[in-house]
């Protein structure tokens, strides 16, 4: 496998990075909405939704090696996160859960899959 020397010197901030980027997502999605969030038009909810889980399948894809299960596990890690997430906030007081912030953030990890994807065939190289 060919991985380019500048991807090697990024390998030991990967981890951090996922991390802060899950605590940043959890924070976002499941702790109260500030009063100006309410001022927004509805439809900037869907495209912070679509925003929020573009990078777990990067993230997983470049944390391990190039494959179409690892992609894989990363469309649904970020899919998955998205469902859990709406059901929490529907168990909240503070805040609701809604099928199409689901859908929206699904939307989100599939074109993170592609990025992905398109990571692994030409930075990698890889195929599969």
């Amino acid at each position: 496998m060919h991985v380019t020397p500048w991807l090697d010197r990024l390998r030991p901030v990967k981890r951090p990075v996922l991390g802060a980027y899950l605590a940043w997502v959890l924070g976002l999605t499941l702790l109260p909405l500030p009063a100006a969030a309410g001022a927004l038009p509805h439809w900037t909810d869907k495209l912070v939704h679509l925003g929020l889980f573009v990078p777990l399948p990067v993230l997983v894809g470049v944390l391990v090696p190039p494959s179409a299960h690892a992609r894989a596990a990363g469309w649904l890690a970020s899919v998955g996160l998205a469902a859990a997430i709406e059901v929490v906030q529907d168990l909240l007081a503070f805040r609701t859960g809604d099928v199409w912030d689901f859908v929206w953030g699904a939307v989100g990890a599939t074109i993170g899959w592609g990025a992905a994807s398109c990571y692994d065939r030409v930075i990698r190289g890889a195929a599969g």
